[in-house]
């Protein structure tokens, strides 16, 4: 599966809630399960399910710089509660 595969909306979505956890900057981007994490305990599902599968997250990663130009400041989520207890929990849950 490759992000060029989903539909724009679909694609916008993911790369919006991608962006919304980089720019958080709680996790290494390279590191998809700790995204993957966050992206769960954020309800951002459509990023969630794509990252199950490893190339589609290379995928991602390889289109970034085109797929970024699709977004708007406004389609930016915010994370949900606190980054402090999400980095935490996700320490906590990774021991």
């Amino acid at each position: 599966m490759s992000i060029l595969d989903q539909s724009e909306e679909v694609q916008r979505k993911i790369i919006a809630q991608y962006e919304a956890i980089r720019r958080s900057g709680v996790a290494n981007m390279l590191d998809r399960e700790v995204v993957r994490r966050i992206a769960i305990k954020n309800n951002f599902e459509e990023l969630a399910s794509f990252m199950e599968d490893r190339q589609a997250y290379v995928s991602l990663l390889r289109e970034y710089t085109r797929l970024i130009s699709m977004i708007t400041q406004e389609d930016i989520p915010q994370l949900e509660g606190r980054v402090a207890s999400q980095i935490d929990a996700l320490l906590e849950s990774s021991e």
